[in-house]
């Protein structure tokens, strides 16, 4: 049916039970995409629905506006296993391999976080700090702070070890006279 030229005509489109107008491209592209791009998100994450479901959306989506342009497409990377490096220069540009600080290892992503050279140590120390004091300035409360760093401490130091928190199993601590459960 052509368009019509006239003014008098009404249209409502009902999509599951409600009526959908300003936000027609939207509400029909998430009905047409949203379960094959689940589904294609837990075939290559290799997780349950029941894991898929678990992820805050609104937070991840809050957090991921505030990035600057930059950030937002290095942490997109990041995420999807995009990051540059010289594995994937070896593959695509037939160069080296190694790692350019520790000259030892194939550079991986993961390897970039573990590497054991004094230059990554010296930096991953110095982030830590960053992070401590991140922490602190939240007023976040001390053995939440001592868990986070200890976490990314061990990881970072000794990523095949499994590290117990201090904090396993209880939230139950006595801050300014006031019990938190």
């Amino acid at each position: 049916m052509p368009a019509p030229t006239t003014y008098g005509y009404r249209v409502w489109l009902i999509l599951t039970g409600s009526v959908i107008t300003s936000k027609l491209y939207f509400s029909l592209a998430t009905a047409t995409h949203d379960h094959h791009l689940e589904t294609h998100i837990i075939k290559t994450a290799k997780w349950s629905a029941s894991v898929f479901n678990l992820i805050d959306r609104a937070g991840l989506k809050r957090a991921f506006t505030t990035l600057t342009w930059h950030q937002k497409i290095s942490t997109s990377k990041l995420i999807h296993g995009l990051a540059n490096t010289n594995r994937q220069n070896r593959l695509h540009y037939n160069t080296t391999d190694s790692c350019p600080c520790c000259d030892s290892s194939e550079e991986i992503f993961e390897h970039i976080l573990t590497c054991p050279s004094l230059e990554m140590t010296t930096a991953q120390d110095l982030l830590l700090k960053q992070l401590d004091a991140n922490l602190n300035q939240l007023s976040m409360i001390p053995p939440v702070i001592h868990t986070i760093l200890l976490g990314f401490s061990s990881w970072l130091h000794s990523p095949q070890s499994r590290v117990r928190p201090p904090m396993a199993g209880s939230f139950h601590y006595i801050i300014d006279g006031a019990k938190l459960a």
